[in-house]
Formats: structure tokens, sequence, C-alpha cells
């Protein structure tokens, strides 16, 4: 499956560190199955997507927001960039 590169190095590294903390990840490491599975760079996906983990979701949904908003686009339409390259539980409320 082609999933889209993560190459914002300081992200990557917020992830990985995150991930010994959050109870989340540490369960989809022990379950890894068709939908969780973890990439040739440590990130764990989702069917494809990246797992955006509980305490770097807001920080990330922000800083994306500021970026996309440069663009004049509409919530209908960050929501659908979030939804394509992020996953975790409930992101359509959150978004």
């Amino acid at each position: 499956m082609a999933y889209i590169v993560v190459k914002d190095i300081a992200f990557k590294k917020q992830l990985k560190k995150a991930y010994d903390k959050d109870a989340e990840a540490i369960q989809a490491f022990t379950d890894l199955t068709d939908n969780y599975k973890l990439d040739d760079q440590g990130i764990i996906r989702f069917k494809g997507m990246v797992y955006l983990l509980v305490s770097l979701r807001i920080l990330t949904i922000r800083k994306l927001y500021k970026e996309i908003t440069t663009r004049h686009i509409e919530i209908s339409g960050i929501r659908d960039v979030v939804a394509r390259t992020f996953y975790f539980p409930g992101i359509i409320k959150v978004v």
C-alpha cells in the first residue's frame, strides 16, 4: 500500500518519543494486525494513515490548520486533508 512519507524529522521524533507513553500506541504495538502496521520509518500506520497519538492530536491539527488556512480552505477541506493523512478514533468530531 502506498502511503504518505513523513518528511518532518522533528515530527517523526515526537511521534516515536510519544509511543512509549501512549496507551493506544502501546496497544497497537502489541496488536499489529492488518489494520495496524509499523512502517519502514518506525511509524504506526492504521490502514496506511499515520496513527496520531493522543498527546499530539491537537498540536498537530492546529499546526496543519495554520499551514492550510493560508490557502483559504474551508473547514470541510481541512477535515479531508487531516483524514487522508492521519487516523485516530473520533477524528471527524475533533477536526
